[in-house]
């Protein structure tokens, strides 16, 4: 991973960030039919930790990388999108194989 300048700080308090990307997105034109920003502080963490889980990156490590104390809160900001969800499940469950479910184990 690239470090940043030694100019720059290493942590942006998010009130600055969300300014700073307000400021961006206005002069870029990413803005919704209101008027605000289609860009945030939130959408970044959010799209990282989805990044990171369709990677196959294990929770524990989005866990410490976004600062969280517990598995689910982890889980919220790692969405598996559903392109993403059928090629891991498809790598899993090969072509014919059957799912083991309580109802299929005396089969």
């Amino acid at each position: 991973m690239p470090k940043l300048p030694s100019a720059l700080p290493r942590f942006i308090p998010r009130g600055e960030l969300d300014r700073l990307l307000e400021i961006a997105c206005r002069k870029a034109g990413l803005v919704d039919g209101d008027g605000n920003p289609t860009v945030t502080a939130h959408r970044f963490r959010r799209t990282f930790g989805t990044r990171r889980a369709e990677g196959g990156t294990q929770i524990q490590t989005i866990m410490a990388i976004l600062g969280h104390h517990n598995a689910p809160m982890s889980a919220t900001y790692s969405h598996i999108s559903e392109p993403v969800l059928k090629e891991q499940y498809e790598k899993v469950i090969a072509a014919g194989e059957r799912i083991a479910t309580p109802a299929t184990e005396n089969c």
